[in-house]
């Protein structure tokens, strides 16, 4: 995933709040998980996409998903 950020508005300061941080990202994604079975990647993707653009210093977001083998010898 591809986060571009606006510059801050405000001196960072040291303020994690003020940043668009790895954990707040994290736990995006975690929660969509938790909320419930996708059916398809492109969705993820998107909701991914949408829930951290939501984010005021969000410009642009690229999510890149790729699908795993169920079990081994799958196709």
């Amino acid at each position: 995933m591809d986060i571009e950020v606006t510059p801050a508005s405000l001196a960072i300061d040291d303020q994690i709040e003020r940043v668009l941080d790895y954990d707040t990202i994290i736990a995006t994604i975690k929660t969509i998980l938790a909320e419930g079975h996708i059916n398809l990647v492109e969705t993820l993707a998107d909701e991914i996409a949408t829930r951290c653009l939501a984010h005021p210093r969000a410009a642009s977001v690229k999510v890149k998903i790729e699908k795993l083998d169920k079990e081994p010898g799958a196709v």
